[in-house]
């Protein structure tokens, strides 16, 4: 999450989109790509549990893991968590892990090059459906860095199709840039969810777009009409305020107009009345219909 301001938990990291800001650890699903977890990073505050041996690094991934322990998941991540003492730890709770090492990290045999870790793979290598340009043959590759590749990109693909849409904007209080930053992951999700009920190809923003037509339509103010009949649409605010009835205004040609009950209306039955809600601007009439109205999400 972006953030210029001070703050004294605030990360600087040169290879992300956002270099300055507030840090997150959110493990994501490879095949749906939902994201099953969070912990925003406070410094010192942060509450997780710190295991000496695997460090800060290796505490976080226990501690989002920790549902899942025993249940034999496969795990990848990036050479900023991985380490032998983790993945140990992780095989002995039945969670295989595979993922980018760093030569310089503690543990790590220092007489050879390593580049990977894995306790998934063997040393078996599979075509990459690449052709190497000069020889005019498939590059192969290990088994492990083409699932490395495949599915890493997980996050990657969260942290896009969130920045397309991201409801973030320039604020005064880092911690309603976490509010929002939540928002949106709770909307992500409920995007996945859809998807996967409906099984339609659709993008992010259409599906907040149409999202935040049901809230306003819902719980949203209600544009008040001057002119012309009064609408029998339901008013978003007609569950949760205060109402009370009043007479139709009269009109140029009527002293005591009269309109459809729009509660009759719903049932096919024609029934006419003097009285409206004023603050839904809806005729009703004054006995049972009202009260329905107001107090049913289907009349």
């Amino acid at each position: 999450m972006l953030w210029k301001g001070r703050l004294g938990f605030k990360q600087y990291i040169a290879s992300k989109r956002h270099q300055s800001g507030i840090k997150s650890f959110e493990p994501v699903d490879c095949e749906t790509k939902f994201i099953l977890d969070f912990i925003v990073y406070t410094g010192s505050n942060t509450e997780y549990q710190i295991t000496p041996e695997l460090g800060k690094s290796g505490s976080l991934v226990m501690e989002l893991m920790r549902r899942y322990l025993n249940k034999g998941h496969h795990l990848y991540v990036d050479n900023w968590y991985t380490s032998p003492a983790l993945f140990e730890l992780l095989r002995r709770n039945k969670i295989g892990a595979c993922g980018t090492v760093r030569k310089n990290r503690q543990g790590v045999p220092q007489k050879r090059e390593v580049h990977m870790l894995s306790t998934i793979h063997s040393t078996a290598y599979a075509n990459s459906d690449k052709i190497d340009r000069q020889t005019g043959q498939e590059i192969r590759k290990p088994v492990c860095i083409l699932d490395y590749t495949k599915n890493i990109g997980a996050v990657d693909h969260v942290d896009m199709q969130m920045s397309f849409s991201e409801c973030i904007r320039k604020s005064v209080t880092w911690y309603k840039k976490v509010f929002f930053h939540l928002l949106d992951m709770a909307v992500y999700n409920a995007f996945v969810i859809y998807k996967m009920q409906n099984d339609i190809s659709r993008h992010l923003s259409d599906f907040r777009l149409d999202l935040i037509r049901e809230i306003l339509t819902k719980f949203g103010p209600q544009r008040p009409t001057t002119i012309g009949r009064p609408s029998t649409r339901p008013s978003p605010l007609r569950l949760i305020a205060r109402h009370f009835p009043s007479f139709i205004p009269q009109t140029s040609q009527l002293e005591q107009p009269r309109r459809q009950c729009a509660v009759c209306s719903s049932h096919n039955l024609r029934r006419v009345t003097r009285y409206m809600c004023s603050d839904c601007n809806i005729p009703l009439c004054i006995v049972d219909c009202f009260k329905d109205y107001h107090t049913k999400m289907n009349y």
